[in-house]
């Protein structure tokens, strides 16, 4: 696409990107020979903004704009607690994954009464993984959205988010819910490390579903990190767009 761009006259810019992990040379090279054609960038994370300075390349660094979306009510309505689940079909989430979080969230039912919410950002492909495990834990229901304000104003009315998603975690915490978020790639474990928040690895075996439970239970009972810097810090993005 930049190629194209470029070929026709048309200003790039690489707008809150994050970049990598690059491991192949020819990923490496076609990632760097794509940013420097750009006119402008910025990238949303400490690990995208070493490896542009790696390759010579000035941007600027801030966090993810989904911090500074405007949220808007969300016309809906379900039990508390509630806990909304996030998850995205992926090789690392394995049969044996899936298993232990429906008897870990069917576990947690029993014990402490919390609503299941699955939360499928993206319906066409999410949709068809969270209908199969909502079959699976009896009186759980799935909410989509495709506005993305309501979809982040959904989560401030929840009390927590398992989340796989980046923006799934991303939203939760800016609208003051608790996260544990669920990593398949380092821009989730980033996250994590940056808010030192406790989270699930899928490149890990599955911990017993009432060791998972309890590590959710301990999140649900911990204070919401102060996220202010975040959602101050990713109106910097803005700047790039003028």
């Amino acid at each position: 696409m930049v190629a194209i761009a470029r070929t026709l006259g048309v200003p790039v810019w690489a707008w809150a990107q994050g970049v990598g992990p690059l491991s192949r040379p020819w990923s490496r090279g076609l990632a760097r020979l794509a940013l420097v054609q750009c006119d402008r960038r910025s990238v949303r994370d400490r690990d995208s903004a070493a490896q542009l300075q790696a390759w010579g390349l000035d941007s600027l660094r801030a966090p993810d704009p989904v911090w500074a979306l405007t949220a808007e009510s969300f016309p809906g309505d379900w039990p508390r607690p509630c806990v909304a689940v996030v998850l995205r079909s992926h090789r690392l989430l394995t049969p044996a994954w899936q298993g232990a979080i429906v008897q870990a969230l069917r576990l947690w039912q029993q014990t402490a009464g919390v609503h299941v919410l699955w939360v499928p950002f993206q319906p066409q492909t999410d949709g068809v993984l969270a209908t199969q495990l909502q079959t699976q834990v009896p009186g759980s229901t799935i909410q989509t959205c495709e506005n993305p304000r309501q979809l982040k104003g959904l989560f401030a009315q929840v009390d927590m988010a398992i989340a796989m998603r980046l923006h799934g975690a991303i939203m939760a915490l800016a609208e003051g819910a608790r996260c544990w978020p669920l990593s398949y790639d380092p821009k989730v474990t980033v996250l994590a490390q940056e808010l030192n928040l406790p989270a699930g690895d899928l490149q890990s075996a599955p911990p017993p579903p009432a060791t998972l439970m309890q590590a959710w239970q301990e999140c649900f009972a911990a204070p919401t990190p102060d996220v202010t810097p975040q959602q101050q810090g990713a109106i910097a993005h803005q700047g790039v767009l003028r």
